[in-house]
């Protein structure tokens, strides 16, 4: 499991974000012409394994970039906020400050990191919001 298939699962066990969405949470790519509002989760960066002075540790690191696409702005940003949630740890609504486990990976963490939104004139003539977090995770993603 990426840690984008990581995020996608924590984000479709979320109400919050299923509510606006439905299960259109889709890993890499849309497929074509995707009905809207709908999410997309890329893996960005990962650093695979952490070492300390005795060696390698099961801890991984790792950027993930979340686009939800809408046909409105406030539409966009709705969905934008669903993913973020209210970050409370375990009980988290969303994907900011989550700790837990997803499909037998313990996550650490998932920090919140750069955002923007903007016009997609070309590929979705819809308005896109992005966000990135960076998954503290342990054991096989």
């Amino acid at each position: 499991m990426t840690a984008a298939e990581l995020v996608r699962t924590r984000l479709l066990a979320a109400s919050p974000v299923t509510a606006l969405v439905s299960t259109r949470i889709y890993n890499g790519a849309f497929p074509q012409r995707p009905t809207l509002a709908s999410i997309r989760v890329n893996d960005i960066s990962e650093m695979p394994e952490s070492f300390h002075a005795r060696g390698p540790v099961d801890h991984h690191v790792a950027t993930v970039q979340v686009d939800c696409v809408a046909a409105t702005l406030a539409s966009a940003n709705a969905v934008a906020q669903a993913v973020h949630g209210d970050g409370l740890g375990a009980s988290a609504t969303g994907l900011s400050g989550y700790v837990g486990t997803v499909s037998g990976t313990t996550v650490d963490i998932v920090r919140p990191g750069f955002k923007h939104q903007y016009f997609d004139a070309e590929e979705f003539q819809q308005w896109v919001h992005v966000r990135r977090y960076e998954v503290q995770f342990r054991g096989s993603a």
